[in-house]
């Protein structure tokens, strides 16, 4: 089964912080990153966080995951509301 993602905000400072946050859609609910994993087809750290992020209600939401891109320049092409497949 495939597992989707809503992008919802790309980092990309001129400081150390690069990476990509997106809202868990669709699929398997737990997986595990490879090194061989890609995110809209561009590859991926083997590394997954979930960041402490509220909803408007300010109630804790748990379907938001951070990614760590191997290229930086990837990030250039992600675009936010953008729904990607996770390939682990």
């Amino acid at each position: 089964m495939k597992i989707f993602f809503e992008i919802i905000y790309v980092v990309n400072s001129d400081r150390k912080y690069k990476f990509v946050l997106a809202r868990y859609l669709s699929g398997p609910v737990e997986f595990s990153l490879t090194e061989n994993s890609t995110l809209g087809g561009f590859p991926i750290k083997p590394i997954v966080t979930q960041p402490r992020t509220l909803d408007k209600n300010d109630n804790p939401t748990f379907d938001i995951f951070a990614f760590d891109f191997k290229n930086n320049s990837d990030l250039n092409l992600l675009k936010v509301g953008q729904r990607v497949e996770l390939i682990p």
